[in-house]
């Protein structure tokens, strides 16, 4: 999924904020600029142009290091892969499409 050489987010989604978070992504130029966008999600969704990945999503959650939420179901948030393939930050947000100018400074500050 991550491309060697290329800073990557993986976001984590459940498809009842799947809608609302490919429309804020989509007014995030500078996002999609800085880094390759994938979504990996438990059914699929609906997200434009950005790659969804639902094969085991689980299975991938737990390759990223992704908690459980509290309720125990399919985490929502992302990780952070730097250009090296290392996995550098990894979060729960569940208001993550609100927050994309916290993933663009974390992304400024991975290479």
């Amino acid at each position: 999924m991550p491309r060697p050489g290329v800073r990557t987010v993986v976001f984590f989604l459940r498809p009842e904020v799947a809608a609302g978070f490919v429309e804020a992504v989509a007014d995030r130029a500078a996002l999609r600029d800085l880094a390759d966008i994938v979504v990996v999600a438990t059914a699929n969704v609906a997200a434009g142009d950005i790659p969804v990945h639902t094969v085991d999503a689980a299975g991938v959650a737990d390759a990223f290091g992704m908690r459980v939420p509290r309720d125990g179901g399919f985490p929502v948030g992302y990780a952070i892969v730097d250009s090296d393939g290392l996995v550098r930050y990894r979060t729960l947000d569940p208001d993550m499409a609100a927050e994309l100018g916290e993933v663009e400074t974390i992304l400024r500050a991975t290479r």
